[in-house]
């Protein structure tokens, strides 16, 4: 029983991973180019 309870909580993570994936990726570059402009020390107080 616990561990189908887990195996469910693990395929919806998976499933919330996918949908993620597209925004993250864009997120990444967004962070990775505004670091490139930014100085370091600006750009990790932000995040």
């Amino acid at each position: 029983m616990l561990t189908e309870s887990i195996k469910n909580i693990q395929r919806k993570k998976q499933k919330v991973k996918r949908k993620m994936t597209k925004s993250q990726i864009f997120f990444s570059g967004f962070i990775r180019r505004t670091k490139k402009e930014l100085p370091h020390d600006i750009s990790m107080q932000q995040l």
